[in-house]
Formats: structure tokens, sequence, C-alpha cells
């Protein structure tokens, strides 16, 4: 959710990384294993996020917080290996639900149609 494995990017500096540390770790999610479409789908993700001036990682809890399921009856998890990602996650409550705009929803919702199971599991 970060986008630090964007396609064709660097890999993150610093071991702290876990697809850097550990080449398998969630290998069906690993830039070197996951399909084409999924990691088209995270950088298409990226970009809605960058648009609109967010992270991938806020664009994600802004859009889970959204969503009418999980607003009456659930909870938004969140998490960091670092303190600038915890802060970087929190910073995505303070955003307004209004900072999801129609156009963005759209967009991901065209992002989904193309790759509906990035797991690559099915």
């Amino acid at each position: 959710l970060t986008g630090k494995y964007r396609q064709g990017a660097a890999a993150p500096a610093g071991s702290g990384a876990r697809f850097v540390a550990f080449g398998d770790y969630m290998s069906r999610w690993h830039p070197s294993h996951a399909r084409q479409e999924t990691l088209q789908a995270a950088d298409a993700y990226s970009a809605i996020a960058e648009g609109a001036g967010l992270t991938p990682s806020q664009l994600a809890i802004l859009w889970c917080r959204t969503r009418p399921f999980i607003a009456a009856h659930g909870a938004v998890i969140i998490g960091g290996t670092s303190l600038s990602q915890l802060e970087e996650n929190l910073a995505a409550f303070a955003l307004p639900a209004e900072a999801l705009t129609e156009e963005m929803v759209g967009a991901i919702n065209e992002v989904h149609m193309r790759c509906r199971d990035p797991s690559n599991s099915l």
C-alpha cells in the first residue's frame, strides 16, 4: 500500500523492506512473482492517489473509511514498520470523506474491474 514496490522502481533502501530482506515473503504479491495485471493495478492505484495529492496508503485508508459497511459496523486497521509510515497512515484519518471524489471512485472501480483478483489465487 505504500507504493514502494512499483514496477521499474528501485528497491527501497534499508534492510527493513520485507520484499528486499525476505525474497519470497508473501510470494503471490512479491513484485518478482506477481501477475502483470496486479503490478499494473498497483501502479494505477498509485497514480490515482498521486493525482489527488495523496499517498497510495492514504488513498486505501480513505477508501476503507468511506465504505458504508465499514463506517457503520467496522474499523480500518492500519500498520507501519516505521514512525513515518504510522504518521502517514494517521494523517489519512484527518482527511474529509469528500476528499474521495466521485471521479476517484470511478477510476478506482475501473482499475478493480481490470484486476479483480490481485492475489492471483483464482
